[in-house]
């Protein structure tokens, strides 16, 4: 046997440790790389979940919640009466006199610019003192425009300015599959001409939603500029949604632009569109009236309409308490979606004190009721502004 043969074993021996510990690196650098691409990728699909995008909702303005909402009653919010046009101006006529005692001629008067009145109305003013003419100014270009008539004799009527910055809590009890129960906040933030509306609703170990509605106050009421939807369920990822608004146009969930429509909202916002259009057109609160919004929704644009059915005396944990109550028409949604029906209290600022969802698809339906007295910051009055070209 050729010895050679045997040579080759010792240096495979002697080299053999050191590929090994090459390869353990390699292959820690592989897993490494692995799951690094594994996180991203997981972020990536997360992001995706509910058709949304993965960047960061807005965060909540810093508020504190100092005093209890007392009841009491709506304030009366009128415009001002536009002024009467200008009356024609008529000269009176002077009696007949004789020469001697005629006073010093007096000079003529500017002949009027308006072609003279009927004779039927110079007789008339024969009679009296022509009064001065009053100057006509145009009405005010401003949310007042929408507000009710005149106010009763006695009440003094009042500028619009809204509400302080209010934390609802409710108690939630429904059926999805079983009884459920768990709670809900409503959170109503403004800072100068910037709004939130932060709505948080949960049942332990089935769900909790999230719903923020970002933007600015108007003329027209809420102009939402953004609407973020979140969504955690056992065993599944966070579900992201959200809806961009511009001056011209609305970004879906899903990407889909469409065209803005005036005055639209999204699904935490109407809760307090609702409550201004009660507070500045108080003729709505009256049953058989009817109040309609068109709402961005994450997959599509709808326009909801609420019936003012009547006035309800509702029971809560601090006295009982005189509500309306507005039901969603039946054919607002697709069966799928989620609709509303909500009782609003004059009392407490037409804030909802009772909020009921459905769904038509699953039989799913889930009741909020208000454990508390609103809580309320010391907002300064913020007044009406224009709606921001953001």
């Amino acid at each position: 046997m050729d010895p050679s043969a045997h040579h080759p074993e010792p240096q495979a021996r002697a080299t053999a440790p050191g590929f090994a510990r090459h390869r353990r690196l390699l292959a820690a650098l592989v897993v490494v790389v692995v799951l690094a691409h594994a996180g991203i990728g997981w972020q990536v699909a997360e992001s995706r979940i509910g058709e949304g995008d993965a960047d960061t909702a807005p965060k909540a303005l810093e508020i504190s919640f100092v005093k209890e909402l007392m009841p009491e009653a709506p304030p009366v919010l009128v415009a001002p009466p536009p002024a009467a046009p200008p009356a024609p101006v008529v000269a009176e006529v002077a009696p007949a006199a004789s020469a001697a005692s005629a006073p010093e001629p007096v000079p003529e008067p500017p002949k009027p610019t308006q072609p003279p009145p009927p004779v039927e109305v110079a007789q008339v003013r024969e009679e009296g003192p022509v009064p001065p003419p009053t100057e006509w100014t145009p009405p005010p270009s401003s949310v007042e425009l929408s507000m009710a008539s005149p106010a009763p004799p006695g009440v003094t009527p009042q500028t619009f300015s809204w509400p302080a910055s209010t934390r609802l809590v409710y108690k939630l009890v429904g059926d999805f599959r079983g009884p459920i129960e768990g709670n809900a906040t409503v959170e109503w933030l403004r800072r100068d001409d910037r709004y939130q509306v932060r709505i948080e609703v949960g049942a332990a170990l089935i769900f909790t939603r999230r719903m923020i509605s970002d933007g600015v106050l108007s003329t027209v009421g809420l102009t939402p500029q953004r609407y973020d939807e979140e969504t955690d369920a056992p065993f599944s990822a966070t579900r992201r949604q959200t809806v961009r608004f511009s001056a011209d146009r609305i970004e879906l969930a899903n990407g889909t632009p469409t065209a803005t429509v005036p005055g639209v909202q999204d699904p935490a916002s109407q809760l307090v569109q609702i409550t201004w259009r009660m507070l500045t057109q108080p003729e709505l609160a009256q049953p058989g009236q009817v109040v309609e919004l068109p709402l961005a929704l994450p997959r599509r644009m709808g326009q909801w309409t609420y019936d003012v059915t009547g006035f309800q005396t509702v029971e809560l944990p601090f006295g009982a308490t005189e509500t309306l109550r507005l039901v969603p028409r039946t054919a607002n949604g697709r069966g799928d979606e989620i609709t509303m029906e909500v009782w609003l209290a004059p009392s407490l600022q037409y804030l909802p004190v009772r909020i009921r969802f459905s769904q038509a698809k699953t039989g799913a339906s889930a009741e909020l009721t208000l454990t508390s007295r609103p809580l309320q910051a010391n907002d300064a009055p913020t007044p009406v502004a224009a709606p921001s070209q953001r």
